[in-house]
């Protein structure tokens, strides 16, 4: 019994090393990797610097990559978190560009497509093992409070190759 009972453990630890990653998807894609810096505090109505970092760590390019922001929820707090960064109007008339939203000042690079209320960015290609970096300048909110997005980063084509993040702020007055 003692051996059955150890083949089965040898057995399922070698499966577990071997079996599917879950840093790729199902047809062997790597998803990339996210890195967000921006600071934990920040004073009411100032400025602040978002640095998105998305590595390609591989196999396969991307033929071009997106950005993009969500509001977030956290259920089972008394704590009322508001979005960091807020949807903008929709585009006057069908056809016209979607406007980017009024919390974000810049963004560098540019990008190639804004989308689903100013919060969606596409970018070009990014090669199996390159890195791209995405600068956007915030502008926080005028009143002081906890403050949180989402921040995915994903394959344009392939919508399962994601990461994301929870970016969250402590807006003093």
């Amino acid at each position: 019994m003692l051996r059955v009972v150890l083949a089965s453990i040898a057995l399922y630890s070698l499966a577990a090393c071997f079996g599917p990653s879950s840093d790729l998807t199902e047809e062997g894609l790597g998803k990339p990797w996210l890195t967000v810096d921006f600071p934990a505090e920040a004073t009411a109505g100032s400025t602040e610097e978002l640095l998105v970092e998305i590595d390609n760590p591989g196999p396969g390019d991307m033929s071009s990559f997106t950005v993009a922001f969500a509001n977030v929820a956290v259920g089972g707090t008394a704590d009322s978190i508001q979005p960091l960064l807020r949807l903008a109007p929709p585009p006057e008339q069908l056809g016209d560009d979607q406007p980017i939203s009024s919390s974000i000042t810049s963004i560098e690079p540019e990008p190639l497509t804004v989308g689903q209320g100013g919060l969606v960015f596409g970018f070009g290609p990014l090669p199996e093992e390159e890195t791209a970096s995405v600068s956007f300048e915030v502008v926080v909110p005028e009143a002081g409070g906890t403050y949180a997005n989402s921040v995915q980063a994903y394959d344009s084509q392939v919508l399962d190759r994601i990461d994301a993040l929870k970016l969250q702020v402590e807006v003093t007055d």
